[in-house]
């Protein structure tokens, strides 16, 4: 979603969405803040990331939901 732009608008709002809401239904919470979480899905918007980065960025920035 973030890349392949499927909306007219908001496809890295979405597809931040998206990740978020998998996370919690997995038992899992997103811990990076709001800042490095926009950079992270803009880099990946822009190509600057790739899939392995973008995956290795996630794990390291998840927790166990209590």
């Amino acid at each position: 979603m973030i890349k392949n732009h499927p909306f007219v608008d908001g496809n890295k709002r979405i597809g931040h969405a998206a990740m978020e809401v998998m996370l919690m239904l997995n038992g899992y919470q997103l811990t990076a803040s709001t800042e490095a979480a926009e950079a992270t899905v803009l880099a990946v918007a822009s190509g600057a990331l790739g899939r392995q980065a973008w995956t290795d960025w996630v794990r390291q920035q998840t927790n166990i939901l209590e």
